[in-house]
């Protein structure tokens, strides 16, 4: 065989396997269909580190039975399409008569989808809690404004309502509850959540 014929031979042979690729990747994807798995989309998936921005708004029902609202930032990362884990920051804010409360949260969280877009979470970690001056309410100080070091928790429900390549939008309803120097504080928040995956 002459060095044109080789040629000729080897560039028909990579015409050959480029073309048989996509009906390989074809066969396959025929062979998952009919075995009734579905392939995710690695643009879509959930899988890998995150980054989120969530406002959320409430009410304390128990401690101060106030309005509060705020706004948290969390970092994450999907082990699976199914199973994050995430550390959440928030900030929230409430008012009673003249006095400001200001809660810090620093929340590892587990987040679980357990149906389609549902997804069930949970978290607990350390709290900073601060009043703008003196109040009444338990755990904090009647002459003045002080920062209180605490620990707190919950859990919650979410919905991913759009999910499109790396950004995706959820809808959260959550529990948190805190201890603060001797006085409980539980609040219920509803969040929406703006997601942007690496």
């Amino acid at each position: 065989m002459n060095r044109k014929s080789l040629s000729q031979f080897f560039a028909f042979s990579l015409v050959l396997l480029f073309a048989s690729v996509p009906l390989i990747a074809q066969e396959e994807s025929d062979q998952w269909a009919q075995s009734g798995t579905v392939l995710e989309d690695p643009l879509m998936s959930r899988k890998g580190f995150y980054l989120s921005l969530s406002p959320h708004a409430g009410a304390e029902v128990i401690g101060l039975t106030r309005p509060v609202g705020g706004i948290g930032v969390r970092v994450g990362y999907g082990i699976t399409p199914d199973l994050l884990i995430y550390l959440q920051n928030d900030w929230t804010l409430s008012a009673q008569f003249d006095v400001f409360f200001h809660f810090l949260d620093f929340y590892p969280h587990v987040a679980w989808f357990v149906w389609k877009e549902l997804y069930l979470m949970a978290g607990g970690g350390y709290t900073i809690a601060k009043t703008s001056t003196g109040t009444t309410a338990d755990g904090f100080s009647v002459q003045r404004g002080v920062t209180r070091h605490a620990f707190g928790g919950g859990g919650g429900i979410g919905y991913e309502v759009f999910r499109h390549q790396q950004f995706s939008i959820n809808v959260e309803a959550e529990g948190v509850y805190r201890k603060i120097s001797g006085g409980d504080y539980l609040q219920t928040v509803i969040s929406g959540v703006l997601n942007y995956r690496f």
